[in-house]
């Protein structure tokens, strides 16, 4: 997974409020129980949500966004991360199958989706209190002000407002049943995380799974997150 150097905004990368990182290590212990060493996870602290990737590479002093191919401008592009981006609330687990909550998440129960093996990538989603789909609504903005698009909006009426994290990573797909034991713990140890200005991180990464040896997390409003430094971070266009 290592590679040149990109940027991902994300929530809750490090240390986590207790109640989340109770439910991150109760859902380890079911996997790490079913799956011995098949189940490889993360260290707590590198687990994140993210909010919406910003890769890229760089172009003058533009940034070329690795879905758009559209310029961004990296004063743009701080100055609207700095500014436009409204709390949210989030919450992780609490469905239950047969209740209808008034959404699905990609055609699927929110309780069925609240956990799953994605690949090799154990994978938990929640999603905002607020129905109105917030997140969606946010990742479409950052399209639309200033061209940086989300991952997951491959055509113009596809919506995703999941709030989703990797625990780790697995060898094998585990058993139904231990899918299951996983959505029903947190069906029943649900918490709701506040998602604002001190939960979000600009990060710098070589590996996607953000281990802290190799990648470099700035608050939002950190002195040294400038837009020339933002810009050095991309690898240059020139060297493809």
């Amino acid at each position: 997974m290592a590679g040149p150097t990109q940027l991902t905004l994300v929530s809750h990368y490090g240390p986590k409020p207790p109640e989340l990182e109770r439910l991150i290590r109760g859902c380890n212990e079911i996997l790490a129980r079913g799956l011995g060493d098949g189940f490889e996870p993360y260290r707590v602290e590198q687990v994140h949500a993210t909010i919406i990737g910003l890769e890229g590479r760089r172009d003058g002093d533009c940034i070329v966004n690795a879905r758009s191919g559209c310029s961004v401008d990296p004063d743009a592009l701080l100055a609207f991360v700095r500014g436009e981006l409204p709390p949210l609330r989030v919450r992780i687990g609490g469905y239950r199958p047969g209740v209808d909550y008034g959404f699905t998440s990609r055609g699927q129960h929110p309780a069925e989706r609240s956990f799953s093996v994605q690949g090799r990538m154990a994978v938990v989603i929640g999603w905002p209190e607020d129905r109105a789909r917030p997140l969606d609504r946010l990742r479409r903005k950052f399209d639309e002000r200033l061209g940086v698009r989300h991952k997951y909006h491959t055509s113009a009426d596809a919506v995703d407002d999941d709030f989703f994290f990797v625990l780790g990573t697995v060898a094998t797909r585990p058993a139904a049943d231990l899918s299951e034991e996983i959505r029903a713990y947190l069906a029943r140890s649900f918490v709701v995380v506040s998602v604002d200005r001190s939960t979000l991180r600009v990060v710098a990464y070589h590996d996607t799974r953000l281990p802290a040896r190799s990648t470099r997390a700035f608050a939002l409003d950190a002195a040294e997150l400038t837009p020339e430094r933002l810009l050095g971070f991309y690898p240059s266009a020139e060297l493809e």
